[in-house]
């Protein structure tokens, strides 16, 4: 049987959103779980463990409050959520993909608004390579389409809702030289995503209990396109370690 912590990273300011996240996760039906609030939480819940964090140690230090969860738990699947988002009820009977497809370090479900838009879910970020940091590329579009799986090694994952193997967050931390804001969540893709094993999972969504920017638009067929027949170019030339095309982030 699968095993979930469900850690809400939070500033304090935000209990109300976290009260209607916590009733969805206990409404859930999941057999083995935790919930775990990192942060300076007012939340009163038998059933959920608080764990104070002194925010004047370094102002947004939201790696460090990331990489506790993968210290203090023992669960085997960390979802990993900012203090506005909630399970949806399909989560009662599907969650268990999670752990009949075993074969993932990293999982990633749809986000959506309030209004139904999607948020920052399944992502492509090409701008870190050198011959893409031109000024059209911008205007592609990141969101891909959820079927495509082919271009993991370009992908991002969202910081605000990370769903990762606890042994894989742990043998793979985030910089916690970097806080809120200075694209920790970027960095820790890009480190990784030439390795890791990522995949989508239909029927988990996450809902936004408010509503979050839309600045990222689905790609369209044509820039779907022109990114694959780029991303095999470059994958041809770093085959054998002498040319990569990605500048660290």
């Amino acid at each position: 049987m699968v095993s979930f912590c469900f850690a809400y990273i939070t500033d304090g300011k935000n209990d109300d959103f976290l009260k209607l996240g916590i009733q969805s996760i206990h409404e859930a039906c999941i057999e083995d779980y935790e919930i775990v609030i990192i942060g300076d939480s007012k939340i009163l819940d038998d059933k959920v463990r608080v764990i104070k964090f002194d925010e004047s140690m370094k102002s947004g230090w939201i790696t460090r409050k990331k990489n506790l969860v993968a210290q203090i738990s023992t669960k085997e699947i960390l979802v990993i959520m900012h203090d506005y988002f909630a399970l949806t009820p399909e989560w009662s009977s599907n969650h268990i993909a999670l752990q009949s497809k075993n074969d993932w370090d990293v999982a990633v479900t749809s986000i959506l608004n309030p209004d139904g838009s999607r948020y920052r879910d399944w992502l492509l970020w090409p701008f870190s390579h050198k011959f893409l940091r031109i000024p059209f590329i911008y205007t592609l579009g990141n969101l891909l389409p959820y079927h495509v799986k082919d271009l993991t090694d370009f992908m991002y994952i969202n910081g605000s809702l990370m769903i990762v193997k606890r042994e894989y967050l742990a043998k793979n931390p985030l910089d916690e030289r970097r806080s809120w804001g200075e694209g920790e969540d970027v960095e820790w893709s890009i480190r990784l995503r030439k390795s890791w094993k990522l995949d989508f999972f239909h029927g988990l969504t996450i809902s936004s209990l408010k509503q979050k920017d839309t600045a990222f638009r689905l790609i369209d067929p044509l820039s779907l396109k022109f990114i694959r027949i780029y991303a095999n170019i470059s994958r041809n030339f770093s085959k054998d370690g002498r040319y990569n095309l990605e500048i660290p982030y």
